[in-house]
């Protein structure tokens, strides 16, 4: 003949169900939590390598930098007419705005290239400065494309601290730049590190490109 559970016997099955239920819910919030993160390092490594892949796609190819700051650098990008000197339609600003959070290209873009200046001692020229007045003339446009956004902190390891000019010259001379990134991912940021040679290194004034 079956009989019933006792009060004992009861309250044991309670409490061995509800240690075996909390025990479940804590693997299941770790699980949750590790997919969570993993999410976001996933999404980490894709993001820095979009940016990897932006950041080639002008250093990699370029004559060389004519100027590079912690935060901002200026390529020449290439050499259109073979004069193996710089023009301004074959400069690119580069520059982080830690305001916005953005890494943002600038070019000037004119009909007009022709009245566009040219410089023969790169070394020389306030590069910003430039890119303010040619940007401001009736008959050019500043053309711009983001290169990164939701930034945390972007900035170029190993930059040249001294005169505007040793700068400048020291940057015509590198042949690799990294990049420190920050990248904002929800609440929480993560930091990341890419960089990028130039393939084929010609400072202006020297021997042309093949």
């Amino acid at each position: 003949m079956s009989r019933g559970m006792t009060l004992i016997e009861t309250l044991l099955a309670v409490g061995m169900t509800s240690i075996v239920g909390a025990g479940i819910s804590g693997m299941m919030h770790v699980l949750s939590s590790d997919v969570a993160m993993q999410h976001e390092v996933r999404t980490g490594i894709v993001r820095a390598a979009l940016v990897q892949s932006r950041l080639s796609s002008y250093v990699g190819r370029c004559r060389c930098l004519v100027d590079l700051e912690p935060n901002q650098a200026v390529i020449w990008l290439c050499d259109d007419n073979g004069d193996d000197a710089v023009g301004a339609a074959e400069v690119r600003w580069l520059h982080h705005d830690e305001h916005t959070g953005t890494a943002t290209i600038r070019w000037i873009d004119t009909d007009t290239p022709d009245t566009l200046p040219v410089w023969d001692t790169p070394e020389s020229v306030d590069w910003w400065q430039q890119l303010d007045t040619l940007g401001s003339r009736a008959d050019t446009r500043v053309g711009r494309l983001e290169l990164a956004g939701d930034l945390g902190g972007f900035s170029f390891r190993d930059t040249f601290n001294g005169s505007a000019l040793n700068r400048r010259r020291d940057a015509m001379e590198r042949r690799r730049i990294e990049v420190d990134l920050d990248l904002k991912l929800g609440a929480d940021t993560r930091a990341h590190r890419i960089g990028e040679s130039i393939r084929l290194h010609r400072a202006p004034g020297g021997e042309a490109a093949p």
